[in-house]
């Protein structure tokens, strides 16, 4: 699959669940249901992906190849995360074990266009085993530079007001 492109949040499904059966307080299951969705941008060569994910939590970069070697990143919350990427199908399956655990990641590009999340809590290093199988997941449409002329328009490149998503 091709994630390239900037990609804008339009559905989020099963995140309050998730947030409650892995012991995040009331307070803050309500902020991050009140939190602005994210937008993602991928820049994919093969299987080398700059992802960037900018969102209530600031802006998080990664650089990393697929099928490469493990690296580490950080989270909103500015903790070292060992993370790991590979393929299964079509699939871009990233592995992540932080303070709160270890996390599997998917990514695909759905029958309809969409770029499908799924964040799952699986065995590992500092997963609680009642937490391990909790999900939640985003559904996110690509954003397409405006059609039209229009006074954002700079020498063919959307200066980001339009964000018309298809």
């Amino acid at each position: 699959s091709d994630f390239s492109g900037r990609w804008r949040c339009i559905a989020t499904d099963g995140l309050e669940a998730f947030l409650k059966s892995t012991g995040f307080s009331r307070y803050q299951r309500l902020a991050a249901s009140k939190a602005p969705w994210p937008e993602w941008e991928f820049l994919q060569e093969g299987n080398h992906i700059v992802y960037t994910n900018k969102g209530a939590l600031g802006q998080i970069s990664e650089d990393f190849t697929v099928g490469g070697p493990s690296f580490l990143s950080r989270d909103g919350w500015k903790q070292h995360v060992k993370c790991s990427a590979h393929w299964e199908g079509d699939r871009l399956v990233m592995d992540r074990e932080g303070p709160q655990g270890h996390f599997s990641e998917s990514r695909w590009i759905d029958e309809q266009g969409r770029l499908q999340f799924r964040l799952k809590v699986v065995p590992g290093a500092g997963s609680k085993s009642e937490h391990v199988g909790a999900e939640w997941g985003r559904t996110a449409a690509r954003l397409r530079m405006c059609a039209r002329v229009c006074v954002y328009v700079c020498m063919g490149v959307c200066m980001g007001f339009c964000k018309l998503a298809v």
